[in-house]
């Protein structure tokens, strides 16, 4: 069941209009709202930013110090103590090149002539190979006989 509701009607003579009516408007107070913003000056030294005042509203004050390179941050905390911070610059070291290796520790090394020539040896025992095995002829391996076999390299 569905229930309607029907609004009363009221005539309109019982309404007297007043040309000199003005209904109350609601205005909302105007709010003073802060939020916590960054406030800064350029010191001197870091004594300087530790005597420099600062409001008690909770923003972060910026203290730059450029010919010290470093940067003070002064702030009242909410407990009503005040925190200070410093932030300094640091420049990285060049890195230093390495020491020369020494001719013992060059001993371990094959030079690139030799690499060239053990390579280019390399390349002549498989050509010579291939050879032997497109002639049919068997190969000897580590002291056995294999008979030689043409090779399908399709991988």
């Amino acid at each position: 069941m569905a229930y309607t509701y029907v609004p009363p009607q009221i005539p309109q003579q019982q309404t007297p209009i007043n040309p000199y009516y003005m209904p109350y408007q609601f205005q909302r107070p105007i709010q003073n709202e802060q939020s916590n913003y960054l406030k800064g000056r350029p010191v001197t030294s870091i004594e300087e930013a530790k005597v420099a005042q600062i409001d008690f509203d909770g923003a972060l004050n910026i203290f730059t110090d450029i010919a010290n390179k470093r940067i003070y941050t002064k702030q009242i905390n909410m407990d009503g103590t005040s925190s200070f911070n410093i932030y300094a610059l640091t420049v990285p070291e060049p890195e230093v090149p390495k020491e020369i290796v020494s001719q013992n520790e060059l001993k371990n090394y094959v030079t690139r002539e030799e690499f060239d020539k053990m390579s280019q040896q390399f390349i002549n025992t498989i050509n010579l190979l291939e050879q032997k095995i497109s002639a049919g002829t068997t190969v000897k391996v580590t002291q056995t006989e294999v008979p030689a076999k043409k090779l399908n390299a399709n991988f």
